[in-house]
């Protein structure tokens, strides 16, 4: 487990990705609004959804990860900010913030969870596109969160250091 944590850890991409996002959505035109759209629906669709499983399952009573850490202190600790940042309804939690998003695009399980004609037309709205920049920039704060939480576990355990 700590080799696969390590892995994260070590190559975080957020702030790329979250400086693509904001530079796309600066750049919305008629030409590139549907394409724009199905970027951002695309990337709720794929690593948010991924994000909600992966800590169901870490946080799921019968889960086996449970049975693998030998610290559980580390794993509540784990499981808190996962849960809290991920998993978590009705906060800001990742998940929740990705239906959000998926309401400004005019997408949802009407549409099969893909992007339309309104999809293009509300995404060259500034209001949407604020709304977009304001809701993927909590789901980058809860990654900083779980990233420093699982950071200073590594640290605790002398996996990593500082």
């Amino acid at each position: 487990m700590k080799k696969i944590l390590n892995h994260q850890v070590l190559f975080p991409v957020d702030a790329a990705l979250e400086s693509v996002i904001m530079d796309v959505l600066d750049h919305v035109t008629p030409e590139n609004a549907m394409d724009t759209a199905g970027m951002m629906c695309g990337i709720t669709g794929v690593p948010i959804e991924t994000r909600w499983h992966a800590v169901e399952s870490f946080c799921g009573a019968g889960n086996l990860l449970c049975d693998i850490f030998t610290d559980k202190e580390i794993y509540a600790r784990l499981k808190k900010v996962l849960f809290s940042r991920y998993l978590k309804d009705g906060n800001d939690g990742t998940h929740g913030i990705g239906w959000k998003i998926w309401g400004a695009l005019g997408v949802g399980p009407e549409t099969g969870y893909n992007i339309t004609g309104q999809s293009s037309a509300l995404i060259l709205q500034k209001e949407t596109q604020e709304t977009l920049k304001s809701l993927f920039a909590k789901i980058f704060e809860n990654d900083r969160a779980v990233y420093a939480e699982i950071q200073a576990c590594l640290e605790q355990t002398g996996t990593v250091s500082g």
